[in-house]
């Protein structure tokens, strides 16, 4: 086994997430570095970049080759691969500059990113979502009937922790096999 590779930021850091493809933290002061495929060029993957956001964050997530911060301010910024509409807008396809994706998807306190898509809940417990979770793009909605204290997401499902402890999960594995995209969460232990 390697030794792992040292991502350096100034200060000691605040969060951190990796994907298979990106690894993204957050300094001491607020500021976001990201490595791999979300910030790569023509050449290939760079050194950790510091993304250019006006606002500080407070969490961090990684998809595959773009990622997701939650800012102090509740907003969300997403930057890096947008095929999918996973950086909340439908055009460019990447999306290299970060900014504060959503206006209306304020008082944002926890991200989560699968291969595709973001997660994020608010304060208030709700629960929003965009990118491609299932086989199509979708633009930010409200997760009807959902509160949560907390996200994860893997490659293709997201799972969402309530505030008695409970975890509720959204996958689109059995739905591909009907043909239809799972649209609801599930308390139960199958999901959907």
């Amino acid at each position: 086994a390697r030794a792992p590779a040292e991502l350096t930021a100034p200060g000691p850091l605040r969060d951190a997430a990796a994907s298979a493809f990106d690894s993204v933290v957050v300094d001491h002061g607020g500021g976001v570095w990201h490595c791999g495929k979300g910030v790569a060029t023509k050449q290939g993957p760079v050194a950790p970049v510091k993304i250019p956001l006006s606002v500080k964050a407070l969490r961090v997530a990684a998809g595959r080759g773009f990622a997701a911060a939650a800012l102090v301010d509740g907003r969300v910024a997403c930057w890096g691969a947008n095929e999918r509409q996973q950086c909340g807008v439908a055009e460019p396809k990447v999306a290299l500059v970060a900014q504060p994706a959503f206006p209306a998807v304020d008082g944002v306190v926890e991200v989560a990113c699968g291969a595709a898509f973001v997660v994020v809940v608010r304060a208030d417990g709700s629960v929003y979502t965009w990118g491609a979770i299932c086989d199509r793009a979708t633009a930010p909605a409200a997760v009807s009937g959902v509160t949560a204290v907390a996200c994860a997401a893997g490659d293709h499902h997201a799972l969402l922790l309530d505030r008695a402890g409970r975890a509720s999960s959204s996958t689109c594995a059995a739905a591909r096999a009907s043909r239809a995209c799972c649209s609801r969460w599930s308390g139960r232990s199958s999901p959907c």
